[in-house]
């Protein structure tokens, strides 16, 4: 597998044999998040997986994602790569933040968990 950036293999001993993640080397960088690729992840709704069909979720995708943190020039490669994906936006700040948007934030909803967790959830 071609990663985007410089990583390191983990393989805990609840996923199969054979399967990793793979966690940024800027996991290093105090500053930034720990970022990590998961190969073999797929949405519950697409997957082949012996989910009950009729069990409903309330969010399908994670259609926007907004982190704020305070940037050390320069930005790791992993955080770069990751600045420019879609739907994903980095901005500085003097705090760190997280706000995810599920389905197009189409229902108009937000649970904001400020001030115990720095997360908002968009609807």
């Amino acid at each position: 597998m071609e990663l985007p950036f410089k990583c390191w293999e983990y393989q805990p001993a609840y996923i199969p044999e054979g399967e990793s993640f793979f966690i940024s080397e800027s996991s290093k960088k105090l500053e930034e998040p720990v970022l990590f690729i998961n190969p073999f992840g797929i949405r519950p709704d697409l997957s082949d997986s012996n989910i009950d069909s009729n069990q409903s979720f309330e969010f399908k995708e994670i259609t926007s994602v907004c982190l704020s943190l305070p940037i050390k020039n320069p930005m790791s490669d992993a955080l770069e790569f990751v600045s420019g994906l879609k739907n994903m936006n980095i901005n500085e700040s003097t705090g760190h933040s997280l706000e995810i948007g599920f389905d197009g934030e189409k229902a108009g909803k937000l649970k904001n968990f400020y001030p115990y967790l720095p997360l908002a959830l968009n609807w």
